[in-house]
């Protein structure tokens, strides 16, 4: 059966009271959780699990913010949609000047899967690891990653580089997110043909924020 997001919200909202507000963290850092700015080993998004009314604040904090997204997320979506439009017709236009020549074949993706969703928020999985080694292949990857515990919907770029410093990129996709049950999953094209066997980064931005989140993966 599938997941209920609204049970599920609610269980939270009133499993854990803490009417005295121990060790809760400070409204800032709850607004940081809520845009998705914090860093995902950070200690607080543990404590939402335990704390019916910091997570009922996370919540609302949330809400404002996907509120005032919206507006900028439908300029986004027209602006891919109008892309989308500009390369079929220029696609149409070379397939109709090269009628006569022949068709390479091109090799269908692979598809490839990696789930982060309990990355960083689970006890005894170190923070910012991977519980299972991740591979990617090289070569023409569909790639569907599901992301952390959290995080925003919304525009995604997803690449994989040699370092955090982000100056090396051996392949890059945008995506939008769609939600399954409480998860947020992006699909995108990575182009790894070129790549050299080796150890890497896969980083995940959000169209809304400057900083990245790097997770370990090997190419071969």
């Amino acid at each position: 059966m599938p997941e209920d997001p609204d049970l599920i919200d609610k269980f939270f909202l009133k499993a854990n009271p803490n009417p005295e507000r121990e060790g809760c963290p400070g409204r800032d850092t709850l607004n940081a959780i809520a845009k998705n700015t914090l860093s995902v080993e950070h200690p607080a998004r543990l404590h939402l699990a335990s704390c019916s009314p910091c997570f009922g604040e996370f919540q609302q904090l949330k809400e404002v913010h996907r509120a005032s997204r919206l507006k900028s997320k439908k300029v986004v979506l027209l602006a891919a949609l109008a892309a989308c439009v500009l390369f079929g017709v220029v696609g149409l236009r070379l397939l109709t000047r090269n009628a006569s020549a022949p068709i390479a074949t091109i090799a269908s993706p692979l598809v490839r899967t990696i789930d982060l969703y309990n990355v960083g928020t689970v006890r005894g999985v170190e923070p910012g690891r991977i519980a299972n080694s991740v591979l990617l292949p090289a070569a023409t990857v569909k790639l569907r990653l599901i992301l952390p515990r959290f995080s925003q919907p919304g525009p995604y770029r997803i690449a994989v580089v040699r370092d955090k410093s982000g100056k090396t990129v051996l392949a890059e996709g945008t995506g939008a997110t769609v939600a399954d049950g409480r998860r947020q999953v992006v699909t995108v094209m990575l182009n790894l043909r070129s790549a050299p066997s080796g150890s890497y980064l896969l980083s995940t931005t959000h169209g809304d924020d400057e900083a990245s989140y790097y997770y370990p993966v090997k190419v071969d």
